[in-house]
């Protein structure tokens, strides 16, 4: 027991530094963290943790539903990216013993990405509004004055993307999407009969193969279905732009009167998401009006894995005032899951293998005893455990 013990409580912190203040003198693992405060779109103060992680702190949630542009390199890809998150009510949690009686929506990269906590992927900035806001810690990724010609364009570039867009193509009457006749229909398809016996939806008129100025190949640009989040109601989009041009591109949801556009970086994609009530939805891409890509939402994978974690309290040590919990994955894949101690305040990581066990064991500071732990995965919470102060291990 005592060998379990020793290793377990090692790969459990491990990757975790010392602590740093966030609000008021409160703690939180994961590194130090850097604030700036903001007034844009009821937003009240952003702090950046390390270069991983992201929290965005409201004094309550009149402003929402906002979008955010979240900046961010990719490892695996080795590249930057572009995020573009909706914060609703409900992306917003209260924790009180690190961020008093703020609402905190929260951004972990490598989370979004599904990679572990030590993979290298990054936060380079987020924008708000017009008001971008830079990481100050010193990541990596980022060039040495802090800020480069995307980071400084991102406001912008965040307004393009919108819900409802004024533009022609939220005037136009696509082909995906549009109801006004049963030929329509019919037509409409016809046409998803053959997009599906290609697998994608390109627009294949050779004339239009390149945009006007010749520069950009629209056989380089395609839509590729994440994830969904039934409970919240969403899809998760990619758009892959592999010119060497930047790119804006419109896309419209099938059945409904959601469009918007999205500006993708070259070589680089843009991530989205839509409002997707039973998980199902077919987005169209469109480019000069044309519709160049399609993809069904990706129904078969989960964005935040709620039900396919196990995760429970197992004993108090009185002489050390530790308690120890136990989690376990079904997920086939390597994750790093947040934890926070209710009790404490405590903030830390445990990544749970892809192996035969496909667990951890993770000790956690119980000064008083008792420890109420809850486990987070891309901001939401996925399992909450209790120790009960009678067991001892």
């Amino acid at each position: 027991m005592t060998d379990e013990r020793t290793l377990s409580r090692r790969d459990s912190l491990k990757g975790i530094a010392t602590t740093g203040a966030l609000i008021g003198g409160a703690g939180i693992g994961l590194g130090t963290a850097s604030a700036q405060e903001t007034d844009d779109h009821g937003v009240s103060q952003v702090t950046f943790q390390q270069c991983h992680s992201l929290y965005v702190l409201l004094e309550d949630t009149d402003s929402l539903p906002i979008n955010v542009w979240i900046r961010t390199y990719n490892a695996e890809r080795e590249r930057f990216e572009n995020v573009v998150k909706p914060i609703t009510a409900a992306h917003v949690y209260q924790f009180p013993a690190v961020y008093g009686d703020y609402y905190v929506a929260e951004f972990n990269v490598f989370q979004f990405y599904d990679h572990t906590f030590d993979a290298g992927d990054e936060i380079l900035s987020v924008t708000i509004g017009g008001e971008t806001l830079v990481n100050p810690n010193n990541c990596k990724a980022l060039p040495e004055d802090g800020m480069d010609a995307n980071d400084r364009k991102n406001g912008k570039r965040h307004e393009d993307h919108k819900k409802h867009d004024e533009d022609k193509y939220a005037e136009k009457k696509r082909e995906i999407g549009k109801k006004d006749t049963k030929d329509t229909k019919e037509k409409h398809d016809e046409k998803a009969k053959k997009e599906k016996k290609h697998e994608k939806g390109k627009y294949d008129d050779k004339d239009k193969d390149k945009d006007d100025s010749g520069t950009i190949d629209l056989n380089n640009v395609r839509l590729v279905a994440k994830c969904v989040d039934t409970p919240l109601g969403l899809a998760r989009y990619r758009v892959e732009n592999q010119n060497e041009k930047s790119i804006t591109v419109a896309y419209g949801v099938d059945d409904t009167e959601q469009t918007g556009s999205i500006f993708v970086e070259a070589k680089s994609a843009t991530y989205f998401e839509i409002p997707a009530p039973e998980g199902d939805a077919l987005v169209g891409l469109f480019y000069d009006e044309h519709q160049i890509d399609a993809a069904e939402s990706a129904t078969e994978t989960v964005c935040v894995p709620r039900s396919r974690i196990g995760f429970d309290g197992r004993c108090i040590d009185p002489e050390a005032k530790e308690a120890r919990f136990y989690v376990r994955s079904g997920t086939h894949t390597d994750r790093t899951f947040v934890y926070r101690v209710a009790e404490t305040g405590e903030i830390g990581t445990v990544t749970i293998p892809d192996d035969l066990s496909s667990a951890e064991i993770f000790w956690v500071a119980a000064p008083d005893g008792e420890a109420t732990v809850t486990l987070f995965y891309e901001g939401h919470a996925i399992g909450t455990a209790t120790v009960d102060p009678d067991d001892h291990c």
